[in-house]
């Protein structure tokens, strides 16, 4: 009975790391994610007051979203 007690103690705190775990990487991704929308705002911005053509707006943007998912992939 002390050896169950103590087994179940163990999984309890083995468990309870693997969950803070995962919530400090959840925690990590929406900070990047934050982060990345904040920039491609002050991208979208800057784009709209150089007043460029459509088609070229449109470039620039695919270019930098393809970008940073090259750099999270490398991650």
């Amino acid at each position: 009975m002390t050896v169950a007690s103590v087994g179940l103690f163990f999984g309890a705190i083995i468990n309870a790391n693997i969950f803070g775990e995962l919530a400090v990487l959840v925690s990590q991704l929406n900070a990047r994610s934050t982060e990345f929308q904040a920039k491609l705002t002050k991208i979208n911005t800057t784009i709209k007051h150089l007043k460029l053509p459509r088609l070229l707006e449109d470039k620039v943007r695919d270019y930098i979203i393809t970008n940073q998912n090259s750099l999270e992939g490398q991650e």
